[in-house]
């Protein structure tokens, strides 16, 4: 529930190589109470899904997140969450 342990885990994940799990980062994007952590998990869910491994079903979970996002009550996460649909999409 520590903000800066929230905060170290996203740092870290993004630092891997390894393909990360997109339920985690697509419910942090959606709840976590800091917009700032919302708009980079969304970030980091959007850039897992250029691995190769990634399912129809991670695509899925990541467009169904930034989805939900862009009614965000946070202006800056809902136009983070329609630039990254936008990427998405190209």
């Amino acid at each position: 529930s520590d903000e800066d342990v929230r905060t170290d885990a996203l740092n870290l994940l993004k630092t891997t190589s390894e393909p990360v799990p997109l339920g985690p980062l697509a419910q942090m994007a959606a709840t976590d109470s800091n917009p700032d952590l919302r708009m980079e998990a969304m970030t980091l869910m959007a850039d897992q899904l250029s691995a190769e491994e990634r399912t129809k079903e991670d695509w899925a979970v990541a467009q169904a997140s930034l989805s939900r996002s862009l009614s965000d009550p946070n202006r800056d996460v809902r136009e983070q969450a329609e630039m990254l649909r936008s990427d998405l999409s190209q």
